[in-house]
């Protein structure tokens, strides 16, 4: 009898056991990755979310509410894009009645990096309209457009708004090119150098074409009979 009890609650303690490891998973904490401390205006962090239980398994997340209390705005998978005012902003996720929250600080990007280079197509030196572009960058790496460049001025060329840099037929040597970022006070060089076109020509020896002077007919004497035929042939000669 004893035994058939020990069965009965073994068997009991198995379900139990079952029942418990596939009921669903508590979510207990979560937390947000990919988040970046600092961020310069107008650039986005995209935030990732993890969900854990109490036994620091993770949970399957089906719906995250993300928020943001000013300073940026944040969409409903976590793209957050920073305004243009600096301060710090708190960004928070939910999920239910479990919720978390970073800080990032919005940052004035500064000018960092700023060159000249040109165009990978126009680099012979015998070319005398040359594209360049303008790399730009902040203090953070991202991307910093630049509204108002200066550039150098010369008699031997000119630079349009699209910076093509076009040089007149004169041109030959080597140029530096200078741009002014004038909002940031910051100067970029680069050296174009322009091949010399040799104008000096010798015309080509041509052999002097030939006059007709004298005709000859040949056969030059035959006698036919009548209604009989003769093939005559000419030759031109350049001498008499």
């Amino acid at each position: 009898m004893i035994f058939g009890f020990s069965i009965l609650g073994l068997i009991v303690i198995l379900i139990l056991l079952f029942i418990f490891s596939e009921s669903p998973q508590k979510l207990h904490r979560l937390v947000i990755s990919e988040n970046k401390e600092n961020l310069t205006f107008n650039n986005v962090n995209k935030l990732k979310i993890k969900g854990f239980d109490i036994e620091n398994r993770e949970v399957k997340l089906k719906q995250v509410k993300w928020e943001v209390n000013e300073g940026g705005t944040i969409d409903t998978k976590g793209k957050f894009k920073a305004g243009k005012e600096e301060k710090t902003v708190i960004i928070s996720a939910s999920v239910g009645d479990i919720k978390t929250e970073i800080k990032i600080n919005v940052v004035k990007p500064t000018l960092e990096t700023f060159k000249i280079i040109e165009s990978n197509n126009d680099r012979n030196t015998s070319t005398k309209n040359r594209q360049l572009n303008i790399i730009s960058k902040d203090q953070l790496g991202y991307d910093l457009p630049i509204k108002n460049i200066s550039w150098s001025k010369n008699n031997d060329y000119y630079i349009d708004s699209q910076n093509k840099l076009i040089f007149s037929s004169q041109a030959s040597g080597k140029y530096t090119i200078k741009a002014i970022a004038t909002d940031y006070n910051k100067t970029a060089f680069i050296d174009i150098y322009i091949s010399k076109v040799s104008t000096n020509f010798t015309p080509r020896e041509t052999t002097p074409k030939s006059v007709v002077n004298r005709l000859e007919i040949t056969p030059n004497f035959v006698t036919l009979k009548p209604e009989q035929s003769q093939q005559f042939n000419i030759k031109g000669y350049d001498k008499l």
